[in-house]
């Protein structure tokens, strides 16, 4: 998409490069420039009005593509991580420190400990507050030391959803200050928040409006419209613009009727926000995990406690909910003082990543500076979707590498296993790309990442837990595969199933099976011996792509191949 107009008279046009990447957006009033790293990595944002530049964000990276520095207007935040890639420290205007358990809980930061359940799953108390969990292990209560300050109840329905939350003043015996009832449509999306004060009796209504997961208006409770948003269509939680009405004025969701312009940076995050003739209106400054710091005004006042915009889109670009202190994340929300959310998470996790597996409170592997969590599900599918660019492929081909030699104990086959998957990743990648709109190479480039990372997992999961490399290819549904093991541990059904839905999108899954498929040739050929292509339906699978898998291997026939070099074979 180059250009995008909407019904109340905003422009925006989009210019990317030959990498297919965002490199300008324009905006009524003001603009943006984005530079890249060899890898991909997104490694400055300008933002400019009249020629002056008024906000900037720049990014200094690691061998592992972490950012390790972030520089704004204000100053610079640099960040540490250990091993596994957890935020250990970030020092700049604020110092904090982490450190971590096995599977991934915080065990202390710069303020106090924390402490867990027997089960190493729910956090129980930290410096400040004890937590309490409902029998399904959403977070029911959180207690404060300190009477003073508030406590909060939280109530959830069968499927989870947080629709209730008590704010109580003086402490965990105090008395309700206020209600928040918080409503769903059949699709899980939050369609209203009614929030009472019990103290003065007055009750505001939030009705939200929505295109697809992105809300398009905000209403109150006379169905009055406060506020009509923008998004960029070109990625998800990507916020543009709002228009605020003179009803969203006297709700105080801003300090004047008009238009308003969002500036983000690499996670999405809303660093500023600029008037409609590009003026500078508020700054935002968070915390590691997302805890809004500071707002401050063009002129350098701290209007924190007031801020000239309330917006609902904050860290990563999702919803802030001042009332509660908590980000809605879809499926969740986020707690960015212990950085957890107060439901467990519903995607049962990777076994590659086994803290997502393990833990399912914690937000983005402890990694909140380099990976986000839109919907509150497993951050994993970030890593399959290509994120860290080729920085990040060199990683995985050693691990992988290591993982052959050490359970194959031969250095160069190991390398040639890894060196097959690359090459038959980029022909799967080049053959999903030729049927895709736009770059033929930056779709190639795209999917390769994808593709590659995902065939590792594989391969690897072969060798460590069914020795004796990719041996069968199957299907077991339209869009599902599977890949069997020679002389497997557990069995000799044993193997690992293949499905798109983590790693391509829709416009993707057609071409998924063929992407696998050709990869296998060529692990199977490099392992010497042969896949085993088990029959399927021709008619039920006309466009399954493991149809191109049997003709391929007649054709190998008809020219005589060696069976030992031809890596299918037919089983009934």
């Amino acid at each position: 998409m180059n250009a995008l107009s909407n019904s109340w008279g905003q422009n925006f046009s989009f210019t990317h490069d030959n990498a297919n990447r965002l490199v300008g957006i324009t905006r009524p009033g003001s603009n943006s420039q984005f530079a890249y790293t060899d890898s991909g990595g997104l490694l400055s944002i300008h933002h400019r009005s009249g020629g002056n530049l008024r906000s900037f964000v720049e990014y200094e990276f690691d061998l592992r593509n972490y950012p390790i520095a972030k520089r704004q207007p204000a100053g610079v935040t640099n960040y540490a991580y250990d091993l596994n890639g957890q935020i250990i420290s970030s020092s700049g205007q604020s110092n904090e420190s982490f450190s971590y358990d096995e599977v991934g809980n915080r065990l202390s930061d710069i303020n106090g400990a924390y402490s867990y359940d027997p089960t190493a799953q729910r956090l129980t108390e930290d410096w400040e507050y004890f937590y309490l969990y409902d029998a399904n292990g959403n977070l029911a209560a959180k207690n404060p030391k300190d009477s003073s300050k508030l406590a909060y109840t939280y109530s959830y329905s069968s499927k989870n959803q947080l629709t209730e939350i008590k704010v109580i003043s003086g402490g965990a015996l105090g008395s309700v200050s206020k209600e928040i009832r918080l409503d769903y449509d059949v699709m899980g999306r939050r369609m209203q928040k009614v929030v009472t004060d019990l103290g003065t009796a007055q009750t505001k209504i939030r009705r939200y409006v929505y295109n697809g997961e992105n809300i398009l208006a905000e209403y109150d409770g006379n169905n009055a419209l406060l506020v009509r948003y923008q998004h960029s269509p070109l990625k998800q939680d990507d916020i543009l613009s709002a228009q605020f009405t003179s009803e969203g004025v006297a709700a105080g969701l801003s300090y004047s009727t008009g238009d308003v312009y969002y500036l983000k940076d690499a996670l999405g995050s809303v660093t500023d926000i600029l008037s409609g003739s590009g003026e500078l209106i508020q700054t935002f400054d968070y915390s590691a995990y997302g805890t809004i710091k500071s707002v401050m005004s063009s002129d350098g006042s701290d209007i924190t406690a007031s801020p000239l915009i309330k917006t609902s889109f904050a860290f990563t670009g999702r919803e802030f909910d001042e009332e509660s202190k908590l980000y809605y994340y879809r499926s969740r929300y986020y707690d960015s003082s212990t950085g957890r959310f107060l439901q467990q998470d519903a995607d049962p996790g990777k076994m590659l990543t086994p803290s997502t597996v393990v833990n399912r409170y914690t937000y983005a592997g402890n990694s909140p500076a380099n990976r986000i969590d839109p919907r509150g599900l497993s951050w994993f599918s970030d890593f399959l979707k290509g994120s860290g660019g080729y920085a990040t492929d060199l990683i995985v081909a050693a691990a992988l590498v290591g993982v052959l030699y050490l359970t194959g104990g031969y250095a160069m086959p190991a390398v040639e296993a890894v060196g097959a998957v690359v090459i038959g990743s980029f022909i799967s990648a080049g053959l999903i790309a030729a049927f895709q709109e736009g770059s033929f190479f930056k779709n190639t480039e795209r999917s390769f990442h994808s593709i590659f990372r995902v065939s590792a997992i594989f391969l690897a999961g072969t060798a460590i837990f069914a020795p004796g490399g990719v041996a069968g290819v199957g299907s077991n549904g339209y869009m599902q595969g599977s890949v069997m093991s020679k002389n497997p541990w557990f069995g000799s059904e044993s193997g690992l199933t293949i499905g798109p839905a983590a790693t391509f999108s829709s416009g993707d899954m057609a071409f998924h099976e063929l992407s696998h498929t050709l990869q296998f040739f060529l692990l199977s050929a490099n392992a010497g011996y042969q896949s085993q292509f088990s029959d399927i339906d021709p008619i039920e699978h006309l466009f399954a792509t493991y149809g191109i898998v049997g003709a391929t291997g007649s054709i190998l026939r008809v020219f005589r191949l060696p069976e030992a070099y031809n890596p299918i074979e037919f089983v009934p």
